[in-house]
């Protein structure tokens, strides 16, 4: 997600039962958040539907992202 209002932007991973996977990372010099596809202890995810959410000042963001083999 590029961040066109540069204010501060939140991102969380979610597996697709709701239970929280991970931070996203936030580039700040370039004002986009991503996720290197690992959870919050630093190993690969297993391949499965995956939902983010971003949140920036007032506008909440969600969808899906899918990790395939």
């Amino acid at each position: 997600y590029i961040n066109p209002v540069n204010k501060p932007v939140l991102g969380r991973i979610f597996d697709i039962t709701g239970r929280f996977v991970s931070e996203m990372k936030i580039n700040e010099t370039e004002n986009y958040v991503w996720w290197d596809a690992k959870n919050s202890d630093n190993i690969v995810c297993e391949p499965g539907i995956y939902v983010y959410q971003i949140k920036t000042g007032t506008k909440n963001i969600s969808g899906t992202v899918v990790i395939a083999k």
